[in-house]
C-alpha cells in the first residue's frame, strides 16, 4: 500500500454493542472491531492508517423483507456512512479507531483512548 493510504473497515454498532437477536452477527462485528484496533500501531509504523465505520441500521437492499419494526428506531441513511467515511479520510488522527454512526447523526470515534 502506498504512504499515507487508509485501510477502511466495515462493521456495525453490533460490534461494539452486541445484538443480543444475532450473536453470530455481533461476534463477527466485534472481530473486525477488534482487528482494527489491533492493527492500529502497525498501520501508523508503515505509513498508513486503518479505521473502522459502526454504522447502525442502514438502508439497505439488505433489509428488505424484515419486519420494519426490528430496527426502525435504528435506521440510517446511507449518507451518514458516506460522511463518515469521509471524515476517516480527512482526519488524519483517525488511526485503529472505529467510527460509531447512530441515527441522531451522531459520528463519534470509539474507543475514546487506548489503554
Amino acid at each position: 500500500m502506498k504512504p499515507n493510504g487508509l485501510i477502511v473497515n466495515i462493521s456495525s454498532l453490533s460490534g461494539i454493542y452486541p445484538f443480543k437477536g444475532a450473536p453470530v452477527y455481533s461476534a463477527s462485528k466485534a472481530g473486525i472491531v477488534s482487528f482494527t484496533r489491533a492493527l492500529g500501531d502497525y498501520a501508523k509504523k508503515n505509513g498508513i492508517r486503518i479505521a473502522c465505520l459502526c454504522p447502525s441500521f442502514a438502508e439497505t437492499k439488505l433489509l428488505k423483507g424484515v419486519d420494519k419494526r426490528l430496527y426502525e428506531k435504528y435506521l440510517i441513511p446511507i449518507s451518514y456512512v458516506i460522511k463518515a467515511l469521509e471524515i476517516a479520510l480527512d482526519d488524519r488522527s483517525i488511526n485503529g479507531v472505529c467510527l460509531r454512526i447512530t441515527p441522531e447523526f451522531k459520528i463519534d470515534v470509539y474507543p475514546k483512548s487506548k489503554l
